[in-house]
């Protein structure tokens, strides 16, 4: 995997649990589910897991926030950044 430019990046999994909340309380919470994926979405709630990146890139833009049911998936995200720069 090639890293994405970026000046700082946070990875996490299953953050939801330092607080002792299930998935969708997590999500729902602060709204990050409004901009995730249906599919992912439901994945994690069925999983039970939670993968996320805050990724600040070398732009003018602020940050990029990324949540998906798997490592995978995490991957496949990141590398579409690196690939449209």
């Amino acid at each position: 995997m090639n890293w994405p430019k970026h000046y700082s990046m946070m990875i996490q999994h299953n953050p939801h649990k330092d607080y002792y909340e299930t998935v969708e309380s997590y999500l729902t919470k602060d709204q990050w589910h409004k901009d995730m994926n249906y599919d992912d979405y439901n994945k994690c709630l069925e999983l039970n897991e939670l993968w996320t990146c805050q990724l600040y890139p070398i732009t003018p833009i602020s940050f990029i926030h990324i949540i998906v049911p798997t490592w995978e998936r995490l991957v496949e995200e990141l590398n579409k950044i690196d690939e449209n720069g």
